[in-house]
């Protein structure tokens, strides 16, 4: 089984090294595991990025929040 989804970027910067928390929930809705998960590439402003993971623990449910993120300034000027 796999999970997949978009990581949406409303900022003006570059997002990179997105990381994804991913938790299994419970039918009572407790967390029975969870991973982290990178998102391939980099999240153009004002863009989204594709993601997508094996499971390793399954649920009833799952929660997914980003974990941490770079923010970086790509543009032509110098110095």
């Amino acid at each position: 089984m796999r999970l997949t989804g978009y990581v949406y970027n409303t900022w003006d910067k570059w997002a990179t090294d997105v990381r994804l928390l991913v938790e299994a929930l419970d039918a009572s809705g407790q967390v029975a595991g969870s991973m982290l998960v990178s998102v391939y590439g980099k999240v153009p402003p004002s863009g989204r990025s594709y993601w997508d993971v094996p499971l390793t623990v399954s649920g009833a449910s799952y929660r997914v929040t980003v974990q941490s993120a770079d923010w970086r300034t790509y543009g032509a000027g110098g110095g």
